[in-house]
């Protein structure tokens, strides 16, 4: 991924970005998502085709910006809180690229009824879809998850097994108001160095997009979430 450069608006077709994104491995007819740069969550995230790649770290669109809303690139003076003599932070839209040679896909998201017999403490449950005061359906994806269980391993030691996804977009994934049924997911793998999370793009999902629990030295590193429902 990389930052704006310059301002994108209405009926731009170019955009200009702060890093070689042909170094970087991108190529003619890859995917990029341009995030908002609006106040809170009233921006849009919009998508496009790379149809050249330009010099000076330029980027020819497969079509022109159709939404009146700017991206900014661009520096914001006097800090948080309104101090005039902090330095000054850049805000720029992120610009992802969301093309992946190996795709792991699911079905179309189902929408399922509550389940009045799940008893447990909390508003969520890893048994099934909890009925409460706030939720009568879940939505429901693929997952994915690496879990070690408690009695192997020993207390607070490695435990066997490993996970890898790398290089891979992951998508219609998550299950939004189910305990635990996250797209990609590390739980209480505890030492596990040879656990990684590596350069994949997770897209169009529900309950967050990458979650590690109780696992250490792993690796989360050069992924991009793209419209993931939740925190990530």
């Amino acid at each position: 991924w990389t930052l704006l450069r310059d301002l994108f608006g209405l009926g731009d077709g170019v955009i200009g970005v702060l890093h070689d994104v042909a170094s970087m491995g991108w190529k003619v007819g890859d995917r990029i998502g341009i995030a908002p740069t609006t106040h809170g969550s009233d921006g849009t995230g919009q998508t496009f085709t790379i149809a050249s790649i330009l010099g000076n770290n330029t980027i020819q669109l497969s079509h022109t910006n159709p939404l009146d809303q700017i991206h900014e690139a661009t520096f914001v003076h006097g800090g948080a809180g309104g101090d005039h003599g902090a330095p000054p932070i850049l805000k720029s839209a992120e610009v992802v690229n969301l093309s992946r040679n190996i795709i792991i896909t699911g079905d179309d998201f189902e929408h399922v009824p509550c389940d009045a017999s799940i008893v447990s403490s909390g508003e969520t449950s890893s048994m099934g879809c909890k009925c409460s005061a706030t939720r009568t359906t879940c939505t429901l994806g693929l997952h994915t998850i690496h879990h070690s269980h408690h009695d192997q391993g020993g207390e607070g030691g490695s435990a066997p097994g490993s996970m890898k996804i790398s290089g891979t977009r992951v998508e219609k994934c998550g299950q939004r108001g189910i305990e635990g049924k996250y797209c990609l997911h590390f739980h209480l793998a505890r030492d596990c160095p040879s656990c990684v999370f590596e350069n994949n793009a997770v897209e169009y999902g529900h309950h967050r997009g990458i979650t590690v629990h109780g696992s250490h030295r792993t690796t989360v590193r050069g992924n991009v979430v793209w419209d993931v429902r939740g925190a990530n």
